[in-house]
């Protein structure tokens, strides 16, 4: 069931978001965006006809609460998000407040397109409704497994050969599904999924979502094969790889792509150095899937599980909240 909110919102221009900080009366602290509050004489002219001011001529008491927050931020939130196949993405930030809240949105072309999110569950009902994890079914499937980017490459190209093979089978009206490839035959639907745009296929749809560069520079692919095999996702016999059950399971949900979609925190502690917790998650036909990073000075991993709606719920919760 997809769960919906109609926050307050406000749009303004770049004179107008001066006008209305001035009003406001708040000071944009080292970290925030906002300008500075040196507006023209008449700030209420500029936002005249606008939704910042009420029946009375005042400032929205919204819009001071979103400005409280854009002032002084304590961390911001990216997500991202493509219905699978879409030429464009969504691209969206929740400006963190308290823990609890409040949160301000902004999204679009414009970019002081704001969204007051009083509250914590406000702002992950914000996020849902871009990364679509109550858009449809979720499960609890199979341990997760712990993969290195030469692993997820080689798993992102056993996604589109999945794929392949169902759609050929489809098209000779056949029920047989291959499951056996050459390392050759895997690189070529790794290479193909890395030059194309397309996130129906698994390749370019983890590659869309992922924090840091994935598939270029990475490791041979005979690598990543192996990391696989370690897991018991696959087997091999000569130059021949052939999926397990458990490892078809998880490739072929990535045939089923929905919507990609990712998120990222972001904190900066008071030396100005970043923190970056990040996860991807991959709504499919029967399921939500997630990618959860961790990168560090060595390279990152990743842990790749199934999920149900309300565990995936609860990871943006913690990063909203910054508990990562």
């Amino acid at each position: 069931m997809v769960m919906l909110i109609d926050p307050a919102r406000y749009t303004l221009n770049d004179q107008q978001i001066a006008a209305a900080v001035q009003l406001a009366g708040v000071t944009a602290g080292p970290r925030s965006s906002l300008p500075d509050a040196s507006g023209g004489p008449d700030p209420e002219r500029a936002l005249k006809g606008s939704a910042a001011l009420g029946r009375d001529g005042t400032l929205e008491e919204g819009l001071k609460v979103a400005l409280g927050v854009l002032a002084a931020p304590t961390a911001t939130v990216s997500l991202s998000a493509n219905v699978a196949g879409a030429t464009e993405a969504t691209e969206s930030q929740i400006i963190c407040g308290a823990p609890d809240g409040p949160y301000v949105g902004t999204s679009g072309p414009d970019r002081w397109d704001l969204a007051l999110l009083p509250t914590l569950t406000d702002a992950v009902l914000y996020a849902d409704e871009m990364l679509a994890i109550t858009a449809g079914l979720s499960q609890v499937g199979e341990a997760p497994v712990s993969l290195g980017l030469a692993g997820l490459a080689a798993f992102a190209a056993f996604g589109d050969a999945v794929l392949n093979a169902k759609l050929q089978a489809l098209l000779a009206r056949q029920q047989a599904l291959q499951s056996t490839w050459t390392t050759a035959e895997l690189q070529d639907f790794l290479s193909a999924g890395l030059a194309h745009e397309d996130t129906r296929w698994a390749t370019t749809a983890i590659r869309q979502a992922a924090p840091v560069p994935f598939g270029d520079g990475a490791a041979p692919l005979g690598d990543g094969l192996k990391e696989l095999a370690r897991l018991g996702l696959v087997t091999t016999s000569g130059d021949a790889w052939t999926l397990t059950p458990a490892g078809y399971t998880r490739a072929a949900a990535f045939g089923q792509l929905v919507n990609v979609g990712a998120i990222s925190r972001i904190t900066v502690d008071a030396s100005g150095q970043p923190t970056v917790a990040s996860a991807s998650v991959f709504r499919t036909v029967l399921g939500v899937w997630l990618l959860t990073w961790n990168t560090t000075s060595d390279g990152a991993r990743v842990d790749l599980e199934e999920v149900t709606a309300g565990r995936a719920l609860e990871l943006v919760r913690t990063l909203l909240r910054g508990d990562a």
